[in-house]
This record gives structure tokens, sequence and C-alpha cells, in this order.
């Protein structure tokens, strides 16, 4: 509802590529791969010590996705069945602890990241990036037309914060739809 202030899902991104990048500051909002990939663009395209980009998460780091051998057995038939005969409760508490699974980035894109970021201090500059995991945006409003205000709960800390932003890019994950009139065709 800001319609000079992008507010965009991570789908669209290169859309809007060109209107996210002329805004001041930037703020990505997931802690996943289309968040890190995003993430990168941005920062390898402002210019050096003048980035101004926020990368929010709940997650509490922005680590690896879990793709180890053991890691993977999480997804065997025999796996699946065993949590899906776990009661709901016990589901719901393990499916957050498993979030690497699901919500990691690939370690090809973090070093990226890394070596980004440390490039830009070999000449005695620091970028403005901002890295923060462990935060849930609590909710938003705009400031004027041009800007948003995302309220921020800092989990581990127990503090609350605002972060004003000129662009906001959710790369927030897909929202399950229903399939039926989309398959109703292949009925025989």
């Amino acid at each position: 509802e800001t319609p000079t202030a992008p507010v965009i899902h991570s789908a669209h991104y290169l859309d809007h590529r060109h209107e996210i990048l002329a805004a001041e500051h930037i703020t990505v909002i997931g802690s996943g791969q289309s968040g890190a990939e995003i993430f990168l663009d941005l920062l390898r395209h402002r210019p050096a010590g003048k980035e101004k980009i926020h990368w929010l998460a709940r997650t509490p780091a922005f680590a690896p996705m879990e793709y180890s051998k053991l890691g993977l057995e999480q997804f065997t038939p025999d796996y699946t069945r065993y949590f899906h005969a776990l009661p709901e409760a016990v589901r719901d508490q393990l499916l957050p602890q498993q979030w690497q699974l699901y919500k990691g980035i690939d370690a090809e894109t973090l070093a990226a990241i890394h070596d980004e970021l440390y490039r830009r201090t070999l000449h005695g500059g620091w970028p403005d990036a901002v890295l923060t995991p462990g935060v849930n945006v609590r909710t938003a409003g705009r400031v004027g037309t041009t800007r948003v205000e995302l309220h921020l709960d800092h989990i581990q800390q127990g503090t609350r914060s605002r972060l004003t932003t000129d662009a906001v890019i959710l790369a927030t994950g897909y929202r399950e739809r229903p399939t039926d009139a989309l398959l109703a065709p292949l009925d025989l």
C-alpha cells in the first residue's frame, strides 16, 4: 500500500530489479536460498561503502543447507512414515528444529556473500550491509509515501526496534495453493 516504496515477493525480484536497485535503502527478509541470492545480487550492484542493505531473518543464523548424507535421511520413506506417525504436538516441536533442511543456503552462495563483503573491506572501508538473523517482523507501516517502517522483535535479546527502508523484498517462501482447478483437465 506504499505506492512509491516497492514491497515485492522474491518471485518478482527480476521484474522489479531496476526499481529496487534505485532505492536508497533496501531490506531483504528471509533466510533461505532466494533471500541469499537477492542479497548477493544487491551487494554486487551497489556502490562500495554505500550499499545500504539490511538482511533480516527469523532463523537463528544465515546457515548452510543441511546436505550431508545422514541429514538427507530425513527425506527417506522410513523417516517420513516415522515423522507422520508422531503426535501432532511432537511434529510441531520438531519442525522448527529442522529449519536447515528447508531454509538453509547452499555453501557456494554463502561463500560468495562472505567473499564480496570481505573484498569491500580491503581498502579500509566497511560495507554498509547489516545481516540480522533471529528477528521477527512484527508489523510494517508506511512512513509518508516513499518509505516503509518495519517493527522488529529480536528473539534472543527480547527487545524491539524499528527499521525504516525504501524497498522490501520478501524472500519468505510460498503459500500452498489448491491444485484442483489446475489438474482438472487431466482427469480421465
